[in-house]
């Protein structure tokens, strides 16, 4: 029998929760630096070169180090090329999950400055009409 036939395929990178919460579900990094990720993500320093630099770090460890369940599939370890490329997948989707939660967190906030901005108005005339009639009232 092929061992690759009997091997079990590889699970899906990204496990969305909801459509309102998406999650990347993280294959193989350690959590500290899953932690580390998360926070450089939230940090008024982000830049896309120290993400990628922070995820990339342990890459040429990972790639000969013992493999969890991701890293062995029929018998073999992924090369370093294999687990760079597969790295680099999973930080664009998880830059883009990140952006998609930030595009949706702004429409809420641009939908509520909509409902919001109609009763601004309405004050503001109010607020005319009566400086309007303090006006009229200091004149007389």
């Amino acid at each position: 029998a092929d061992s690759a036939a009997t091997a079990p395929p590889r699970p899906p990178v990204s496990t969305p929760n909801t459509p309102s919460t998406p999650a990347v579900k993280s294959t193989g990094w350690s959590g500290s630096v899953d932690d580390r990720l998360s926070s450089l993500l939230k940090s008024p320093n982000f830049t896309s070169a120290s993400y990628i630099n922070l995820a990339l770090s342990d890459v040429a460890t990972a790639a000969t180090a013992p493999s969890d369940d991701y890293g062995a599939v029929g018998g073999y370890e992924e090369d370093a090329d294999e687990l760079l490329q597969r790295r680099m997948a999973e930080l664009a989707l998880r830059l883009q999950v990140t952006t998609q939660g930030c595009h949706d967190e702004i429409g809420r906030i641009g939908a509520e400055l909509r409902a919001i901005l109609p009763r601004c108005a309405a004050d503001v005339g109010r607020l005319g009409v009566g400086l309007g009639g303090m006006r009229d009232d200091a004149a007389s």
